[in-house]
């Protein structure tokens, strides 16, 4: 299992870590730090329900972040670019490995 932290910082948002490498049949998991707004992560280039048909909520301190349901990808070898939101540039790399 992989987790991708999406949070706020002065730069604005981004993804913590902004790459990872999964093994075949890995999901991964999207956790909302940020306080501010609620996020909804896609693939590169796609419609903002591409992976997921909500939002995840925004955090609230004391409480448990809000994460998205498993993401599982087939293992192509290839990285898959991802976003934050649709239309925005913040994101990341999933590296999916095939052994």
């Amino acid at each position: 299992m992989a987790i991708i932290n999406i949070i706020r910082n002065a730069n604005g948002v981004s993804a913590d870590p902004p790459s990872v490498t999964i093994a075949k049949n890995e999901a991964v998991y999207f956790a909302n730090l940020d306080t501010h707004s609620a996020h909804q992560p896609t693939q590169a280039g796609q419609a903002k329900d591409y992976w997921f048909d909500y939002t995840i909520p925004a955090a609230v301190e004391g409480q448990d972040a809000a994460t998205s349901p498993a993401l599982n990808l087939p293992p192509t070898g290839a990285p898959v670019s991802f976003v934050i939101d649709a239309g925005s540039t913040a994101g990341g790399t999933i590296i999916l490995q095939t052994a």
